[in-house]
């Protein structure tokens, strides 16, 4: 447990970390966190009925998407916050390389890499899913 440690306190940063389409919005209750944000992506994986996505997959992918933001912050898209697909893919990239280097060996360790290029590029009915959630759930939490 002890190896998990600095990947936990990294994971935690998220609490502090605020949705900027939330504040580019401008919207009018609390904002939300990428920490609450990745909770509502959690639940939602965790209620996925048999089909075409994979639960366990799913929950994986979103939480490890969320995850990078604790290093890299949550950023707009390009016209927004001047940032580039392709530069905020590479710094995202960066990151997932560092929270991996933090992990002991194991399961976990060889899949993230793997889970993070499959959400990038959409390769699976699942990342499709996961993706498309992150727009879901901001309209949800509006309402």
């Amino acid at each position: 447990m002890s190896g998990l440690l600095p990947f936990l306190h990294i994971a935690g940063g998220l609490k502090r970390v605020q949705r900027q389409g939330w504040l580019h919005h401008r919207v009018p209750v609390r904002i939300e966190s990428v920490a609450d944000h990745s909770w509502r992506v959690a639940v939602l994986a965790m209620a996925l009925d048999d089909g075409p996505h994979d639960r366990q997959r799913a929950l994986r992918m979103g939480l490890l998407h969320d995850l990078q933001e604790a290093l890299v912050g949550d950023m707009m898209p390009e016209s927004k916050s001047g940032v580039s697909a392709t530069e905020k893919h590479e710094l995202e990239r960066k990151a997932v390389e560092k929270l991996v280097s933090l992990l002991p060996e194991g399961d976990l360790k060889r899949e993230l890499p793997i889970l993070f290029d499959e959400y990038e590029r959409g390769t699976s009915a699942t990342a499709v899913f996961v993706k498309a959630s992150r727009s879901i759930l901001f309209c949800c939490c509006l309402v």
